[in-house]
């Protein structure tokens, strides 16, 4: 075993013997132990420490947070299922990291679902989510203290092709998580999806194991993908929004009055998250534009993706999803798309 390994592993274990410690005052002061993936640096990393400083703050110091950030305790499968078992209080990942509990929750990475924010951020907030969510909380004890904190919508870069129509893609290599979504998608672009660890991808690109790759602007320029990449295509194929969850055990713990303390503040972070992910996106892509990194292409026909992406959405609501699941999601769309 790696010995980066065997520090997670003794330092979660550490974790889970103080979680079974005894509690002797039900009204003593209550720490919180917060596992995320988001490193310095990280628009994230600041936003959840500013959340536990408020919730301390504003509950007078009865309620406390250990925070153990950069993935200290594992990637975020691990940290999922520590906080679905008690072993920590809260975690923060994306959606996608919960279709192994919850598999329709994968729905919201469809590729070239979304129009913008808002209409995700409306949808998931609403009345479609809530059978996937109350199935979270039943049977996997999470609960989301808000659902959708925002990461960033994902575009392709490519070695040496201008993509801007799906046919321009037929035949690439294009570096996919390990995940049936990403592989589907890529597939019937008519490329060929290859999984690629996230630490090897820029090597991949360099040695050209793979054509291109796919992650928000932000991701490209901290992982300086321009430096082995030519074309950037803002196709924002996919929306990544990740969400914060509490143990409901945990939750329960606290006071009526500390729980919406909790959540409130969640909230208040979730929508400056927001605000300054999508800032930075935006200087991020002018600063690209301007410097000649990387080649900009954003006359991209999405529409012609989201025509040739349908067969994989259809594929994963039938095989992963559920196509009740998936009619319900898309109605709250349209509904949505009709009031606007």
């Amino acid at each position: 075993m790696k010995k980066t390994e065997i520090f997670k592993s003794t330092l979660a274990a550490a974790v889970l013997s103080l979680s079974l410690m005894p509690v002797h005052d039900a009204l003593a002061k209550t720490n919180l132990r917060f596992a995320h993936g988001m490193g310095p640096g990280e628009v994230g990393y600041t936003m959840f420490q500013e959340f536990a400083d408020n919730v301390t703050e504003r509950t007078n110091g009865e309620v406390t947070f250990s925070i153990f950030p950069a993935d200290q305790l594992g990637k975020e499968a691990d940290t999922l299922i520590q906080a679905k078992n008690g072993a920590i209080d809260i975690t923060a990942g994306s959606m996608a990291m919960l279709s192994p509990l919850v598999p329709s929750m994968e729905m919201v990475n469809a590729p070239f679902l979304w129009k913008d924010w808002d209409e995700a951020r409306t949808v998931i907030d609403g009345a479609a989510f809530d059978p996937e969510f109350q199935i979270l909380k039943e049977k996997h004890n999470l609960v989301p203290l808000t659902r959708t904190f925002y990461f960033g919508w994902r575009d392709f870069t490519l070695s040496n092709t201008e993509v801007k129509k799906p046919e321009d893609m037929a035949g690439l290599k294009i570096r996919v998580p390990e995940n049936p979504l990403w592989v589907e998608m890529v597939k019937t672009l008519g490329a060929v999806p290859t999984p690629i660890p996230f630490s090897e991808v820029y090597t991949a690109l360099q040695q050209k194991v793979v054509d291109g790759q796919e992650n928000p602007v932000p991701t490209i320029q901290a992982r300086k993908y321009y430096e082995v990449q030519q074309y950037l295509t803002v196709s924002k194929h996919m929306l990544q929004t990740n969400l914060i969850l509490i143990n409901k055990n945990s939750l329960a713990r606290l006071s009526e009055e500390d729980q919406k303390i909790l959540f409130e503040e969640a909230s208040k972070i979730a929508t400056k998250n927001a605000e300054l992910v999508q800032k930075q996106e935006e200087d991020v892509l002018a600063e690209f534009k301007s410097s000649n990194k990387i080649t900009v292409v954003d006359d991209v026909d999405r529409d012609a993706f989201l025509e040739a992406v349908q067969p994989a959405n259809e594929k994963l609501a039938e095989s992963r999803w559920g196509l009740d699941n998936y009619k319900r999601l898309r109605a709250a769309i349209d509904q949505y798309r009709s009031k606007i």
